[in-house]
């Protein structure tokens, strides 16, 4: 029977986080990139343009995946974030319009908002005083 998988230098899957490595026990500083910036979590600004319903879906996402919530915002997630509340406006003003639909899917799945990216995004603790990342407890 053949080889199954990838072939030989191709990899597997995406790379996972260091965030998703220590969360699920597996970290090896051993084997971390010493290039590998470590993110700083914060609650990102919301840009000036940003009015009235695509507003208020921004402060319920920023609920959900900022600091109070699942902790995966960083400052430069602003714009990303706009566009995301942005779009989920247009689809409650016209739910009917594929484009629409195909792009939320698309920003949705960047902050892990849809059942198969969830996992994929994964939840980071409030850091401790001497490190970034929290562990989770088993």
């Amino acid at each position: 029977m053949g080889r199954r998988g990838p072939k030989k230098g191709q990899g597997g899957g995406p790379r996972k986080t260091k965030e998703s490595k220590v969360l699920r026990g597996t970290f090896r500083p051993g084997r971390e990139l010493p290039d590998t910036p470590d993110p700083d979590y914060a609650e990102p600004i919301a840009p000036e343009y940003l009015e009235g319903r695509a507003a208020v879906i921004w402060d319920e996402l920023v609920e959900l995946l900022g600091p109070n919530g699942r902790n995966v915002l960083t400052a430069g997630c602003g714009k990303m974030l706009a566009a995301t509340a942005a779009t989920f406006a247009l689809h409650e003003e016209n739910p009917s319009d594929m484009a629409v639909v195909t792009q939320l899917r698309q920003l949705s799945h960047l902050f892990g908002l849809d059942p198969s990216s969830r996992q994929q995004v994964p939840a980071v603790s409030k850091p401790d005083a001497g490190s970034k990342v929290a562990p989770r407890s088993r």
